[in-house]
């Protein structure tokens, strides 16, 4: 099965500074991530950022960086209007709209290319599903929590939950970052990744992390470390 990646990278944080391009063992964050989709087999990698680093180095044919226009770089921006102003831009243009596309971000690297490529599987396999995205384990007590609206309670989850022993709590999944999968076509339908239709493929809790911290970093530096160590 044929597919691109699109890697998202920009400039500034409020964590860390220049995040993606903080070194860990002799390369820059954002290179993991585009090294993985090399080795995970991406038919094409585009890289949207605004980094005058990575927009000056050289890279591989088969990578292609556009600018990213500095309206689209803020904290605030959301990751559906970076995809979409991709999509629809020079390099954007030129993907079909049947190609699958992976989002890749530089933020989420710990990764297997073994659940990417059975996600990739069940994405193809798996009828009437728009997204599927990596998920993993998360605390269930906050079934039990709700919102409070002029001085009503309103649930996030079922009601009789908020009185169940957390014992009996159905099990809870969160998105861990590292990859979401869809077509190019339907994004440019849908102009978000938002949909009732989404499919899961769960990872372990020690394979997903996101860093927004300098602990974080020093976290992922250790596991680069080690798996060196181990090879």
């Amino acid at each position: 099965m044929e597919w691109i990646t699109i890697i998202p990278i920009r400039a500034g944080s409020k964590g860390v500074k220049n995040k993606n391009i903080y070194p860990i063992c002799g390369k820059p964050l954002y290179q993991y991530t585009v090294d993985f989709a090399m080795e995970a087999g991406a038919k094409k990698i585009y890289i949207s950022t605004n980094i005058t680093e990575i927009l000056a180095k050289p890279h591989n044919k088969k990578i292609v960086i556009e600018k990213r226009q500095e309206g689209l770089c803020s904290d605030h921006t959301k990751m559906s209007c970076v995809i979409l102003n991709f999509l629809n831009g020079k390099e954007g243009r030129k993907i079909k709209n049947s190609e699958v596309i992976v989002l890749l971000q530089a933020t989420s690297p710990v990764r297997q290319k073994i659940d990417l490529l059975t996600a990739l599987k069940q994405f193809e396999s798996i009828d009437k599903i728009d997204l599927m995205m990596a998920v993993t384990e998360a605390e269930n007590h906050v079934l039990k929590y709700g919102f409070v609206l002029n001085g009503h309670f309103k649930h996030v989850s079922e009601p009789h939950l908020c009185f169940e022993n957390r014992q009996n709590l159905p099990k809870l999944f969160k998105p861990t970052g590292s990859f979401y999968i869809f077509k190019a076509g339907w994004f440019r339908a849908n102009k978000s990744l938002a949909t009732k239709s989404t499919g899961a493929y769960e990872i372990p809790k020690n394979q997903s992390l996101d860093i927004d911290s300098l602990i974080d970093l020093k976290r992922f530096e250790s596991l680069v470390e080690k798996e060196g160590t181990e090879r």
